[in-house]
């Protein structure tokens, strides 16, 4: 009798170890991730409206104020190569629904934000014809295909991967 309670418990402890699993793994799929970039940059998932470059040192984003946040409005799409990181952004209203965020995100026109990641200098706000003549004129023509940050890019990490490995 003693040695059919232990197997029940065990099977027990099992089935609830594989269902946490199975939780966290779901619970990451629209969650929070990381894609980390060259020079330590990285982009970053908190929630669907709050998608953000994130810098490794801390910038001068106006005069006066510093921050590790390159952009903290939503980066719909980033591009990256051994140099630069580039992000497409779009500023969402202050009242904004958050049912209609991705109709939002699609119908809106974004603006370019380019960054050499050696020294940290930041192009600002740039319209893409913009965009695109300032890649010609830094002669920077290596750049990825731009990724989106809608779903999860590939070698974006979870933020609670670290914790546990799969």
């Amino acid at each position: 009798m003693q040695r059919c309670n232990s197997r029940k418990i065990g099977i027990f402890l099992i089935v609830f170890i594989v269902l946490c699993v199975l939780a966290l793994n779901s619970c990451g799929t629209s969650g929070e991730w990381e894609f980390y970039l060259p020079n330590e940059y990285y982009i970053s998932r908190q929630s669907d409206d709050m998608i953000s470059l994130i810098s490794p040192v801390q910038i001068e984003v106006r005069p006066f104020e510093t921050t590790y946040f390159v952009t903290e409005d939503c980066v719909t799409n980033f591009a990256y190569n051994n140099n630069y990181a580039a992000v497409q952004v779009v500023e969402l209203p202050v009242d904004y629904n958050r049912e209609y965020i991705s109709d939002y995100i699609r119908t809106s026109t974004p603006t370019y934000i380019l960054v050499d990641t050696n020294n940290h200098t930041i192009y600002n706000e740039l319209k893409k014809e913009e965009y695109e003549n300032l890649l010609s004129e830094l002669q920077i023509f290596d750049m990825c295909d731009w990724i989106t940050t809608s779903v999860r890019p590939k070698g974006a990490k979870y933020w609670w991967t670290d914790i546990w490995e799969f």
